[in-house]
């Protein structure tokens, strides 16, 4: 049978077994999302594709006894999410809006709350021990073990990885077990590679002991694997090939051969990825002279790192700095953005412009206007990490438009603070009111009382019992008290000066929460990064200074090895104080409320229409 037709059979098999596995998320079925509303049609989708391509992953990596378990835990996760961004999408719009359409948002909560909680009560009949409260919670950790969870059955020559059953165990038992599985066998076949076994492997070079490196030609092998204790690259990717360096053992007449180093390169590009020692460590120094000879050679270009562990892959700052500095003036391509850090971090920003551009390599970022990330800004001495043409396009990539800091910045009114700015108003509001309107037009209303309401105001003295007031403020509280007796427009526009002081100084306090947020949006981290907006449709910027650049690039994995998910761990929104925002901004509103004071004292009816004089 030819190749062709065995991926094919193979393909087909995989996608006859995610038919199957699909009618666990049935719900994706539940709605058309070319028919709904532009947000739920975004959720669902998103969902969905986050969903299949985990599933997929599931079928193609995992065992066929390992992908039920995996799926349980997969929907739970993805079924709650649905239901959240459904909760947060509801909550976002504001009141009365497109009632039929939030009408049939909630008859999906409703629904997706029941399917929620079906897919947990089938973890917990399974799972002793378990709460539902920690669901969530363990669900995230099992999807961020993929990466863990595809290394144990790359081993499919280690027997008990291969027939491992994780019943109903927790997924912590799950990995604990799959790892000493692995590291039994490790213990017992970290061994010899038969003659049989070792020809047709190429030789690249050969030192005068004997020992060699061979290629496999082959993208992944288990013949290494069992030897070496690890996963021997598993199937590898098209384009990759095996180099391990082995040495002789005689046994007999017969010649084994020891691995001791297994490296992946890509044929295409001549980068190595993985570089490991068995099981998976670092490789030890005194390999640092066969690791040097391979690097020198014409196959090699250069390293990207990479893989599983990747934190042990080789690396050119493991060497002395002597041999380092050798290899790198004969081979430039190879220096590695850590050994690059480590060379020149004294004077980060003055560094060789080629040593820059193999850090920008690494950090695999550009600008808005296709320009090399990170780059210093002398200006403002600091790294730019993040470049956007214009703060709404920063907010919406970094937190979404859901996000509390999107709306304070870019949309206030989806804070809804104006639908409840009159709640709880009453005449000592506007009463404070009045005393932050201008000397002037307090004088005019007392003197609008005084004139057109003599008779009125005495009368209301008497049914009140009033005395003498201690002071003019106590004396404007009467008024105000009174105006709200008659229900005197005046009355209606001191209250509306307090609701509209109240939303504008509420608005204000969350702007300026906001942006303390955009200034250091980094979390449980030594270092500060920092959103530099720039309003009116200007670039925006997120900055860190020169430490914190030391700092990222010594912790963010992308360094030696190609893991950059969430290096940043950015706080995700604005945190609202204990009792909500809560301000005033009497002067930002007095125009408006005077101008609302003086036409309701230009209409007073008492002014249009005089009393008329007795005959």
């Amino acid at each position: 049978m030819r190749l062709s037709e065995i991926f094919s059979q193979v393909r087909h098999l995989n996608e006859g077994a995610k038919d199957r596995y699909r009618m666990m998320f049935q719900y994706w079925n539940l709605i058309d999302s070319t028919k709904e509303e532009r947000g739920v049609a975004r959720i669902w989708e998103s969902m969905k594709s986050q969903g299949e391509q985990m599933l997929g992953f599931a079928v193609t990596n995992y065992s066929p006894l390992f992908v039920p378990w995996f799926l349980r835990w997969l929907r739970a996760n993805n079924a709650v999410n649905c239901l959240n961004s459904l909760y947060m999408l509801q909550n976002s719009e504001q009141a009365g809006f497109m009632e039929k359409l939030s009408e049939r948002r909630a008859a999906l909560i409703e629904m997706m709350k029941k399917i929620v909680e079906k897919s947990q009560n089938e973890i917990l009949s399974r799972t002793p021990g378990l709460i539902r409260e920690n669901i969530s919670d363990v669900s995230k950790n099992v999807l961020r073990m993929n990466e863990q969870w595809k290394h144990f059955f790359d081993n499919d020559h280690i027997p008990g990885m291969a027939q491992y059953n994780p019943g109903n165990k927790t997924p912590d038992v799950v990995s604990q077990e799959l790892l000493m599985i692995e590291q039994e066998y490790r213990k017992n076949h970290a061994g010899l590679i038969s003659p049989d076994d070792h020809n047709g492997d190429d030789p690249v070079m050969v030192f005068p002991d004997g020992s060699a490196w061979f290629n496999l030609n082959k993208p992944g092998c288990s013949i290494e694997a069992a030897a070496m204790g690890h996963c021997g690259n598993g199937s590898g990717q098209r384009g990759q090939t095996v180099l391990s360096y082995r040495t002789p053992v005689k046994r007999g007449k017969e010649t084994f051969w020891e691995p001791h180093l297994t490296f992946i390169l890509d044929t295409k590009t001549g980068q190595l990825g993985e570089m490991k020692g068995r099981g998976n460590q670092k490789p030890a120094a005194k390999y640092h002279p066969h690791i040097i000879a391979l690097l020198k050679n014409p196959l090699i270009k250069g390293l990207v790192g990479g893989g599983y562990m990747p934190e042990n892959n080789f690396s050119i700052s493991d060497l002395p700095e002597v041999e380092a500095d050798e290899l790198m003036q004969l081979k430039p391509g190879l220096a590695t953005p850590g050994y690059i850090l480590k060379k020149y971090r004294a004077d980060l920003p003055n560094m060789p412009q080629e040593a820059l551009e193999k850090l920008q390599a690494a950090f695999g970022e550009y600008s808005y206007e296709k320009v090399k990330l990170p780059y210093f800004d002398k200006g403002s001495e600091s790294w730019v990490i993040a470049s956007y043409p214009s703060v709404e396009g920063a907010l919406d990539d970094l937190f979404g438009s859901v996000s509390l800091v999107w709306k304070v910045l870019i949309n206030p009114d989806k804070l809804n603070f104006r639908d409840y700015s009159h709640e709880g108003l009453d005449s000592k509001s506007a009463a404070e009111a009045f005393e932050h309107l201008p000397p002037k037009t307090q004088k005019i209303i007392r003197e609008h009382v005084k004139k057109y309401y003599s008779s009125e105001w005495t009368e209301y003295e008497e049914e009140e019992g009033l005395d003498e007031p201690d002071s003019d403020i106590a004396a404007d509280e009467y008024i105000v008290r009174f105006l709200e007796h008659i229900d005197h427009g005046v009355y209606s526009g001191l209250i509306d000066f307090a609701a509209d002081s109240w939303v504008i100084g509420t608005e204000k306090e969350a702007h300026s929460d906001a942006m303390d947020f955009l200034k250091d949006i980094s979390e449980n981290r030594n270092y500060s990064v920092e959103i530099k907006p720039e309003w009116g449709g200007k670039p925006t910027t997120v900055t860190v200074d020169n430490s914190t650049m030391i700092e990222l690039f010594d912790t963010m994995d992308m360094l030696e090895y190609d893991s950059r998910q969430d290096w940043l761990e950015l706080r995700k929104d604005v945190d609202v104080p204990q009792y909500g925002w809560h301000g005033n901004d009497w002067e930002a509103a007095a125009d408006y409320g005077v101008d609302r004071i003086e036409d309701a004292l230009q209409t007073d009816l008492k002014i249009l229409k005089p009393a008329k004089k007795a005959t």
